[in-house]
C-alpha cells in the first residue's frame, strides 16, 4: 500500500523493521481516535484531533509507569511515533489484551456466585493499586477531574442544554440531585488520586478460558480525580457487586455515597456529550435514561 492509502504508513516510517501481516480497524473510540489491530497482536492508535493528541501523551506517560505494577494487565507502550504532535501522525502502539467486556449480562452469565465474587476482588484490587500510585511519579502534569467545580459546570449546563429537551419530572429529578451534593460542602470533598476515569463494561475484559479478567484498557480519561469515579462505573453491576468490590479495596463510606452521585449523573453526561459532538443516539439514548429513570 502506498503511504496515501495505508493508515499505518507512519508506523511503517516510524519502524520499518515491523512486518505487518493483517490489519483490522476497531470502531471503539467513535469521533476521538483511529483505531487498528495489527498482526492480532498490536494496537495503534491515532488520536484525531489536538485535545486528543495530548490525552494520549498523557495516557502514555501514565500507563508507562504504572503497567508494571497493576495486579491486572493493561496497555503497556510499545510503539510510538517521535517529533510530532500532529493528528494523524501520532500513534502509540500497545499489545492487544484477548477477552470480551465485562458487560452486565456477561457477568450475570457467570452462574457461580463465588466467582463473580472473585471478579470483583480482582477488580477491587486493581483499583487500589491505582488509586494509591504517587502521582508525582508519573513525571508528566496530569488533567484533574470530578472538582466541585467541574459539577458545578455540567449542572448549569444541563439545565442550559437539556431540561429544554426534559419533561418537568426529570427536571425536578436532577435539580434535587445536584443541589444536594452542591449544597453540601463537605460531600464533594476528596483526595485526589490518580483514576482509570472510564471504568465502563467494555473496557473491563473477561476472559472465558480462564473466567477471569484479562485486562483493563482505555486510559484516555486517566488523571488526578475522584477515586469514587471509578467506583460509580461498577454500579452497572448493582450495589452488591460494589461491596464485592470493597473486601479488596476497603474505601470509606463517604466514597461510595459520592459513587451512588457519580453513577446518576452518567446518563445526562452521556446526552451532553450527544448534544455537544451532534452523536444523535448518545443524545437520545442519554435522554430516554433521564426521562424513565429515578435518580437517586
Amino acid at each position: 500500500m502506498d503511504g496515501t492509502s495505508n493508515p499505518l504508513a507512519s508506523v511503517m516510517q516510524r519502524y520499518p523493521e515491523l512486518e505487518i501481516r493483517s490489519v483490522r480497524a476497531l470502531d471503539v473510540y467513535r469521533t476521538s481516535h483511529r483505531v487498528y489491530v495489527v498482526n492480532e497482536e498490536i494496537v495503534f492508535r491515532f488520536p484525531n484531533t489536538p485535545e486528543d493528541v495530548q490525552a494520549l501523551m498523557v495516557e502514555k506517560s501514565i500507563l508507562s509507569r504504572v503497567s508494571a505494577l497493576l495486579p491486572l494487565t493493561v496497555p503497556r507502550p510499545l510503539y510510538a511515533s517521535s517529533g510530532t504532535l500532529e493528528p494523524g501522525e501520532v500513534f502509540v502502539g500497545y499489545h492487544y489484551i484477548n477477552g470480551s467486556p465485562l458487560t452486565r449480562e456477561k457477568l450475570l452469565s457467570v452462574r457461580d456466585i463465588p466467582r463473580r465474587r472473585r471478579l470483583a476482588r480482582q477488580i477491587g484490587s486493581f483499583l487500589k493499586a491505582l488509586h494509591e500510585y504517587p502521582a508525582d511519579y508519573i513525571g508528566v502534569p496530569l488533567p484533574q477531574y470530578e472538582r466541585r467545580a467541574d459539577w458545578q459546570q455540567l449542572y448549569d449546563e444541563t439545565v442550559a442544554g437539556l431540561f429544554p429537551l426534559l419533561p418537568a419530572g426529570a427536571q425536578r429529578r436532577i435539580s434535587v440531585l445536584f443541589e444536594e451534593a452542591l449544597g453540601d460542602s463537605a460531600f464533594l470533598q476528596f483526595t485526589p488520586c490518580l483514576r482509570h476515569g472510564n471504568l465502563e463494561p467494555f473496557n473491563v475484559l473477561y476472559s472465558d478460558h480462564t473466567g477471569l479478567i484479562s485486562g483493563v484498557v482505555d486510559f484516555h480519561c486517566a488523571g488526578l480525580g475522584d477515586p469514587a469515579a471509578d467506583l460509580a462505573h461498577l454500579l452497572v453491576h448493582g450495589e452488591e457487586f460494589l461491596d464485592w468490590v470493597s473486601l479488596a479495596y476497603m474505601y470509606p463510606r463517604e466514597v461510595h455515597r459520592r459513587a451512588l452521585f457519580i453513577h446518576a449523573t452518567h446518563p445526562l453526561q452521556e446526552a451532553l456529550y450527544g448534544l455537544r459532538s451532534h452523536h444523535s443516539a448518545a443524545l437520545e439514548r442519554g435522554l430516554a435514561q433521564l426521562a424513565g429513570s429515578e435518580l437517586k
